[in-house]
C-alpha cells in the first residue's frame, strides 16, 4: 500500500513539475440584448469574427472584439442559426437548424446589411445540423438522415445554390 501511495506521488509530483503555464491575453466578456444562446462562429482573422445563435442573431466584429455590431435577417427573429462561414467583413453565409422549413440558408455580401434567402427546408422530416467551406466557394451541408440516407447539400458559387 506505501508503495502505491509513494508511486502516485511521484507521478503527480512530476506532473506538477512538468505543467506549463499558457497565457492567453486577457479576456473581455460582452452581452447581446436578449441574451440569446450563442451557437456559430466564423473567425477570419485577428480583427474579422462573425457569430450566430438562438433568437434569430448575427453579431460581427471588424475590430477584433472591441465591438460588436448586431445584424438583422427580416423575418428571422424565432431562427436558431447554429452555423455560420464568414468570408471577410462583408461575405457570410447563415444557417438556422430547426425542423422542416426552419432550416434555412442565407447570404450576405454587404456585411450583414442585407440578407438573400438562398434555400429553404422543403422536407417536412429535414433538419440541417452543420456546414463547412473549404475555400469561398466551395462549401458543404448536412442534416439529419433521411428515410435513412445522410442527408448532404453542397454549393460551388458561395452560397448562392445548393443541390
Amino acid at each position: 500500500m506505501k508503495k502505491a501511495v509513494l508511486v502516485a506521488m511521484a507521478v503527480l509530483a512530476a506532473q506538477v513539475g512538468f505543467t506549463q503555464a499558457w497565457e492567453f491575453g486577457n479576456w473581455e466578456y460582452f452581452t447581446l440584448e436578449g441574451e440569446p444562446s450563442l451557437r456559430g462562429i466564423s473567425v477570419v482573422n485577428d480583427t474579422i469574427c462573425w457569430v450566430s445563435g438562438s433568437q434569430g442573431t448575427v453579431a460581427r466584429t471588424t475590430d477584433g472584439g472591441s465591438t460588436w455590431q448586431r445584424l438583422s435577417v427580416p423575418d428571422a427573429e424565432g431562427l436558431d442559426f447554429r452555423d455560420i462561414e464568414a468570408f471577410g467583413a462583408q461575405e457570410a453565409v447563415l444557417m438556422s437548424a430547426g425542423p422542416g422549413e426552419q432550416s434555412k440558408l442565407y447570404r450576405t455580401f454587404d456585411g450583414g446589411a442585407h440578407w438573400e434567402l438562398t434555400h429553404s427546408n422543403a422536407e417536412p422530416e429535414g433538419f440541417f445540423n452543420a456546414m463547412a467551406f473549404w475555400n469561398p466557394s466551395e462549401g458543404i451541408l448536412t442534416g439529419d438522415p433521411l428515410e435513412d440516407k445522410a442527408f448532404f447539400m453542397v454549393t460551388e458559387d458561395g452560397g448562392r445554390h445548393w443541390e
